[in-house]
């Protein structure tokens, strides 16, 4: 994985690895989870794509 590297350059490596997990980790965390295609009665996210109320059925109870 890191070679014959010095052990600085192998936690500089792994520090910039870190860094960058870090990164898409928060991308993901950031995501807006509203925008569910399949969630159209809202029942699911509790926002429906025309704004009203969200419908429950039996499966909701």
């Amino acid at each position: 994985m890191f070679g014959n590297k010095s052990k600085k350059e192998k936690m500089f490596e792994a520090r910039r690895k870190m860094e960058k997990l870090n990164i898409e980790l928060g991308k993901m965390w950031n995501e807006d989870y509203d925008e569910i295609p399949s969630d159209v009665n809202g029942s699911y996210t509790g926002t429906p794509k025309d704004g009203g109320e969200p419908q429950q059925d039996a499966d909701d109870l």
